[in-house]
C-alpha cells in the first residue's frame, strides 16, 4: 500500500477513536474541532479506499476540488474519479470560524486546505484546494497601451449579492482589491482582519497583513503605477453562520488560471478578509464556467 495512503488510513482510525467519545458529551468548541478533523480523516480514509459511497456523503453539492496546477473538479466529476491528494499523511491543523472549519495540511511548499461546513448531519466539506509555493512566475505587466482602468474586480465584480450580508462582503472585498491596486493603504487596512494571511503560488512564504502593508507603503511612496488584475470571470459566494467564503476564477494574461478562496469574517461590526488561498497553474481542466483565454482589454476611445 502506497506510504500516503497507509498513514491516511492509521490517521482515519485514531480520530473516528476519538468521535466515538466526543458524541457522549455536549458539543463545545474543542468537540467541534475534533469532530471535523474526525469527518476529514474519515474522507481521507474513504479516498484511499476508493469508496465513492462514502466520499459521496461527506462532500457538499457545490463541492470543488482544485490541484496545485489548478485544474478543478466538481462534485460529479471527482465521483467518477479520485485526483490524488496531496500530503494525505501530514496531520492537519483545524481552525473554527463558527459553522465552518478550515482544516490545512503542509509539507515544505506544499499546501493543502480544505474546508469544511456543519449540517446537522454532521460535517461536510466544500472546498478541497492545493497549492506549492513558488511554482509560479511573478505576474508581468500589462501590455504597453492597455487602458489601466480597473473596473473588473475594482468597482464591479461578476457577482450579485443575495443579502445584506454578502453586499457588506462585497464592499469589503473592492476595499482589498483598490488597495492592493492603487496602493490605497487605508483601503485595505480597513478590509482585513489583523490576522490575515495570504497563501498563494506566487509567494516564497505566507503573508502576514503587516507584510502587505509595508509592500503596499512602499510602493506608494515609489510613484509605481498601478497594479491592475485581470478581471475575475466566475465568482461565488457561500454564506454561514461566522464566515461567508468567496470563491473566485480567472484566466490570466500570461496564460495561467487563478482559483482564490478567501473567507470573510465579522470584526468589530464590519466584514473583513481573514484569508486567501490562491492556486495558479497551467491547468488541462480548468472547469467549463472559465474561458479558456484571456482578451487583453482595449483603451477606451
Amino acid at each position: 500500500m502506497n506510504r500516503f495512503i497507509r498513514n491516511a488510513v492509521v490517521i482515519g482510525v485514531v480520530w473516528f477513536g476519538i468521535v466515538g467519545a466526543v458524541e457522549l458529551r455536549p458539543v463545545a468548541a474543542a468537540d467541534d474541532s475534533q469532530a471535523a478533523l474526525a469527518a476529514d480523516a474519515a474522507f481521507l480514509q474513504a479516498i484511499a479506499k476508493n469508496d465513492k459511497v462514502a466520499v459521496g456523503k461527506a462532500i457538499e453539492p457545490d463541492f470543488l476540488w482544485v490541484d496545485a496546477n489548478a485544474n478543478q473538479w466538481t462534485r460529479a466529476e471527482v465521483l467518477q474519479k479520485f485526483p490524488p491528494v496531496m500530503d494525505a499523511d501530514v496531520k492537519p491543523n483545524v481552525k473554527l470560524y463558527g459553522q465552518v472549519a478550515v482544516v490545512k495540511a503542509e509539507r515544505d511548499k506544499d499546501k493543502v486546505m480544505r474546508i469544511w461546513i456543519k449540517r446537522p448531519a454532521g460535517w461536510r466539506t466544500l472546498i478541497y484546494q492545493e497549492l506549492v509555493m513558488e511554482s509560479a512566475p511573478a505576474r508581468p505587466p500589462l501590455p504597453p497601451g492597455v487602458n489601466a482602468d480597473c473596473y473588473n474586480p475594482c468597482k464591479h465584480y461578476p457577482y450579485e449579492p443575495k443579502n445584506q450580508i454578502e453586499k457588506e462582503v462585497l464592499e469589503s472585498m473592492h476595499g482589498v482589491i483598490m488597495g492592493l491596486a492603487y496602493w490605497d493603504v487605508d483601503a485595505y487596512d480597513k478590509s482585513t482582519a489583523e490576522d490575515f494571511e495570504m497563501t498563494m503560488s506566487l509567494s516564497k512564504r505566507v503573508l502576514t497583513k503587516a507584510d502587505r502593508i509595508a509592500f503596499l507603503t512602499k510602493q506608494k511612496q515609489a510613484g509605481a503605477p498601478p497594479a491592475i488584475n485581470d478581471p475575475t470571470r466566475v465568482a461565488k459566494m457561500f454564506d454561514f453562520d461566522g464566515a461567508v467564503i468567496l470563491l473566485a476564477k480567472w484566466p490570466t494574461r500570461d496564460g495561467l488560471h487563478d482559483v482564490n478562496t478567501r473567507m470573510f469574517v465579522q470584526r468589530n461590526g464590519r466584514w473583513v478578509l481573514l484569508f486567501g488561498f490562491e492556486t495558479f497553474g497551467v491547468c488541462q481542466h480548468c472547469g467549463t464556467d472559465v474561458p479558456a483565454t484571456y482578451s487583453v482589454p482595449q483603451p477606451k476611445s
